[in-house]
């Protein structure tokens, strides 16, 4: 459970020496001597390893997670995470790479498809407490990891429970820099964490619709009102962001649906690394061309019949939506289209992702037309 403040840090007590382990833009910030502050009073010692960007969420992150941890092999040992979704990812794969070594291979790695199940692993050997410096992609309770063989390479997607982390601790006050197009970015993430399963899904009930959209319209309300007023949110928005990013993440809406992963996660895996942009700038652009595809019966996008569900109401979910893609990127500095082969994108994905039924539906000119026109709108 995650706790609002780092002041219970001394559950770490227990443990002869933390490696804390971030990035060079979270050390820039300042939070590592926040939180360093926090750790030597509560009596626990610690030393600090911090990732460059190219070496985050990367088999090369997670080697030097590895050899640190070597260095140090007497005594009960402990990861902090304190970072974003890539350096929370990194700490995870490095933990569960102390029982499954082959993960510190690229080679290996690189020989994998998209998806890397471990649904049947057991936990690493030494525990990771995630200390997120940002919200929306949930990384911090999420039971996956993207890592890429190498910087250049797409990352895979690696699943099972094992690759939670042991124990959260939220503290708002590492938030306080970030600028609004941060917040947006972690809040549309939160927005096709619901919205994409549920467009795919063959198997639901009423009540875990409800669920959904109830909870959609909390993150759209909240989102509109950041919009509209072109501001970051208060710390009470905060605190409420931070909580549904958790709940899109592990909440009851999506039991007992099946499928859960849209074919749209599958391409934006490998459009970010081609076109070296967020995932919330990629669905900004995506939903309402999503919106417009599955209407027009591309069913490999998602169920029209679902879609339709997302515009009943007088709170159409649906428009909502579009309107704040749209009023969000008018308001934003505009984003020139990278210089990127569109064919090769769409062939990556196919080969890491062709075994999906839906990517296999579409095919490499299905895909290949909707990066295009996704990267040019």
């Amino acid at each position: 459970m995650a706790d609002s403040t780092l002041d219970n840090v001394g559950r770490l007590a227990d443990f002869d020496h933390v490696i804390v382990v971030t990035d060079v833009g979270v050390r820039t910030a300042g939070h590592l001597y926040r939180i360093g502050r926090l750790l030597e009073e509560g009596g626990v010692r610690s030393d600090v390893l911090v990732l460059m960007q190219s070496a985050a969420a990367t088999v090369a992150g997670v080697q030097e997670i590895h050899d640190r941890l070597a260095r140090n092999s007497l005594g009960q040992f402990g990861i902090v995470a304190l970072g974003g979704g890539s350096v929370v990812d990194t700490c995870k794969v490095a933990a569960l790479a102390t029982r499954y070594p082959w993960l510190l291979d690229p080679v290996s790695m690189r020989a994998q498809r998209g998806l890397v199940s471990m649904v049947n692993a057991r936990r690493g050997e030494v525990p990771v407490f995630a200390v997120p410096t940002r919200f929306g992609s949930a990384a911090e309770v999420a039971p996956r990891a993207a890592i890429a063989p190498d910087p250049l390479s797409v990352r895979r997607l690696i699943v099972g429970d094992a690759l939670v982390p042991d124990d959260v601790m939220i503290d708002l006050g590492l938030c306080g820099g970030l600028i609004l197009e941060q917040w947006m970015d972690g809040l549309f993430e939160m927005i096709f964490r619901v919205i994409g399963p549920f467009m795919v899904t063959q198997t639901s009930t009423r009540e875990t619709d409800v669920q959904a959209l109830t909870m959609l319209e909390e993150v759209l309300s909240l989102g509109e009102r950041l919009v509209v007023d072109g501001r970051t949110p208060t710390i009470d928005e905060q605190a409420s962001l931070v909580e549904l990013s958790t709940q899109t993440a592990t909440g009851p809406h999506t039991e007992g649906w099946n499928p859960v992963m849209p074919s749209w996660w599958c391409i934006q895996n490998t459009l970010m690394t081609y076109a070296g942009w967020t995932k919330g700038e990629l669905l900004r652009r995506a939903l309402p061309i999503l919106f417009e595809r599955i209407e027009d019966g591309a069913t490999w996008l998602g169920s029209p019949e679902r879609l339709a569900l997302l515009g009943q109401g007088a709170n159409c979910v649906k428009a909502r939506v579009v309107q704040m893609c749209k009023s969000y990127r008018a308001g934003a500095k505009a984003k020139a289209p990278p210089s990127l082969d569109y064919g090769a994108c769409a062939r990556e994905t196919m080969k890491l992702w062709g075994g999906h039924p839906d990517i296999h539906r579409a095919g490499e000119e299905g895909v290949g037309g909707l990066i295009y026109d996704v990267v040019t709108a």
